[in-house]
């Protein structure tokens, strides 16, 4: 373990920003069961382990390359890390997956499409939730929120570095699978006319399960590509249902036809 450099210290804390996340092609992931959950990622490329001084016990405990830098860092150091207000100590400095997107390559008969989502807590919820059901590729629409920022990758549990992750997928690529690949567009959408439990899937098909952003839905162009608008129906009271929440049902109702083969 070693001391950290200003120059290091200033480049890390940089990462709060998207502009420099993109520059330095970097993103940090913090807490100390995220950051374990991330290390075990066959894909993750760690640049350096941050530990603040009072944590080195635990770091200790984790199974890290011992090439990769571990620095040491005082309190003060590691908040200038940090967009939390209580930060456990621990957090990993990884490099940005380079992920194009073109349908030709795209191999899964599963993924899941995140129109224009912007809210981070939620969209790192819906990573850990997708890996949690067999579910490895996220596309992202443009104007969806950054799955690098600091809130989504901690709201992942460090799950983000084992999903492959699209950005910037356009309605051009969404037809393309749906036109020349044969995928099933399946929206949810409050105003749906089939309810989630007539849905079925069949093992033989291929399906894209289409979300929309928390104040406005799928959009209108996407709308139009879907084969299906389904709703979740209420048992009780409330306006509507939490992003997040509501892919969950979504993909334990998807889990109960079969596994999906995904990876």
């Amino acid at each position: 373990m070693q001391p950290i450099s200003k120059s290091m210290l200033s480049r890390y804390a940089s990462l709060k920003q998207k502009k420099f996340r993109d520059q330095l092609k970097l993103y940090s992931i913090s807490g100390f069961n995220a950051v374990e959950t991330a290390i075990q990622s066959k894909q993750i490329q760690i640049e350096a382990l941050l530990v603040r001084a009072d944590q080195s016990e635990q770091a200790n405990k984790l199974d890290v390359n011992q090439e990769i830098p571990v620095y040491e860092l005082m309190p003060k150091q590691f908040d200038q890390l940090s967009d939390e207000r209580n930060p456990q100590g621990i957090a990993l400095i990884a490099r940005k997956p380079v992920t194009v997107f073109t349908a030709n390559d795209f191999k899964s008969n599963i993924f899941i499409y995140l129109d224009q989502i912007n809210d981070p807590g939620n969209l790192g919820t819906i990573i850990r939730t997708a890996a949690w059901f067999g579910i490895y590729n996220i596309l992202l629409s443009p104007n969806s929120a950054d799955p690098y920022q600091p809130k989504t990758a901690r709201s992942s549990a460090g799950i983000i570095t084992h999903l492959r992750i699209y950005e910037n997928v356009d309605i051009e690529n969404l037809t393309l699978l749906k036109q020349d690949y044969d995928f099933k567009l399946i929206g949810a959408s409050a105003y749906g006319k089939q309810s989630l439990k007539e849905i079925r899937f069949n093992q033989t098909k291929k399906y894209g399960l289409i979300f929309g952003s928390e104040a406005h839905g799928i959009s209108g162009p996407i709308t139009e590509l879907l084969d299906k608008q389904v709703n979740i129906p209420a048992s009780g009271i409330g306006e509507s249902l939490n992003l997040a929440a509501s892919t969950a049902i979504f993909l334990f109702h998807y889990q109960q036809h079969f596994s999906p083969k995904a990876k």
